[in-house]
């Protein structure tokens, strides 16, 4: 449900809100955050605490009555009048004023035009395109996830530790809204993905060598990480769905984010791996690994195409033409 409602988000906007639009539903992902940690707090026992956070999200029904579907969507499956109004009542809600008939289409595009996200690896440049991207959210989910669970083996006090854990994530989707727009997508991920996995593998010198009053230095180390991967996490939900096609987007967010679960799986297993191999190096292992992937991850990124102020693809053959340079006329 979160991949669709950001999906939506992204596409009811126009290209130069579409950076305060995502990192604002971010913004409440960290509100979700601290609630979770006071909710934690207050509630000891593991099933009262399961209840009391999934309660809420039976409100969650009401935005099917709330939120418009996305104009882009209705088009891209011919419903151009359904598209219409919505764009109109969007108009009316911002004091625009616009033609009755909005929308020149032809239908005969919308009937070629494949819907399938398979079609993103029938082509290899598209294939290369969407494989790093999976990498990229397999990566981010693993070490996100990996770092939060770390949360309980740091010193300190757990509420405290996760507070400030949260709080690094807050400010992480602040510095992405100042910056995105100035920055882009590709350099912004690729250094926040390079941040995180060397502040990971500083946690080698910190655990192999400091001594144990200096243990605060990991968890420092850790709360970086956990800053620049959070800045990831934001910035790759908001990057993969500009470079998806508007036919294939929330089939390719979708799968996106199915991919991603690998990470989410095996991050618990990584983490373990520091009390199955001993001594002090078993302890930092589980960084060591979050440390690569992750510096592996942001040097890929860079092959893919910055989106700043772009227009989005529409079709799987915009896709394909999309960051390439554009073919200057000769001069004679």
């Amino acid at each position: 449900m979160y991949t669709t409602l950001f999906v939506i988000g992204l596409e009811l906007v126009g290209p130069s809100y579409r950076v305060a639009a995502g990192m604002l539903i971010n913004f409440f992902w960290s509100v979700g955050l601290y609630v979770l940690c006071l909710t934690a707090f207050l509630v000891r026992s593991y099933f009262p605490l399961q209840l009391a956070l999934a309660c809420p999200t039976v409100i969650l029904v009401l935005h099917i009555w709330l939120v418009p579907e996305s104009p882009r969507w209705l088009m891209s499956k011919g419903r151009y009048q359904e598209a219409n109004q919505i764009l109109q009542k969007c108009a009316k809600v911002n004091g625009v004023t616009l033609p009755d008939y909005l929308i020149d289409y032809d239908i005969d595009d919308v009937t070629k035009t494949s819907q399938s996200v398979l079609k993103m690896f029938t082509v290899p440049r598209l294939l290369l395109r969407t494989l790093i991207i999976y990498f990229n959210w397999i990566v981010v989910n693993m070490v996100y996830y990996g770092l939060t669970l770390n949360v309980g083996d740091l010193s300190g006090d757990i509420y405290v530790n996760f507070a400030i854990n949260s709080t690094m994530e807050l400010g992480a989707y602040i510095m992405c809204l100042l910056l995105l727009n100035r920055v882009g997508c590709r350099w912004l991920h690729a250094s926040t993905m390079i941040l995180g996995g060397a502040s990971c593998l500083c946690t080698i010198f910190s655990t192999l060598y400091a001594l144990p009053e200096h243990a605060w230095i990991t968890v420092v180390l850790a709360n970086v990480g956990k800053f620049g991967i959070s800045a990831s996490f934001a910035i790759i939900y908001f990057w993969s769905a500009e470079l998806f096609p508007t036919l294939v987007r929330n089939s390719g967010m979708g799968s996106s984010s199915m991919v991603g679960i690998v990470g989410t799986i095996l991050s618990p297993y990584t983490m373990e791996l520091g009390k199955v191999i001993p001594g002090n190096f078993g302890k930092a292992l589980p960084l060591i690994i979050f440390g690569g992937l992750s510096l592996a991850a942001g040097l890929l990124s860079l092959l893919l195409p910055e989106t700043k102020g772009a227009v989005l693809p529409e079709s799987v053959r915009d896709a394909e033409k999309f960051g390439r340079p554009s073919k200057k006329a000769p001069t004679s």
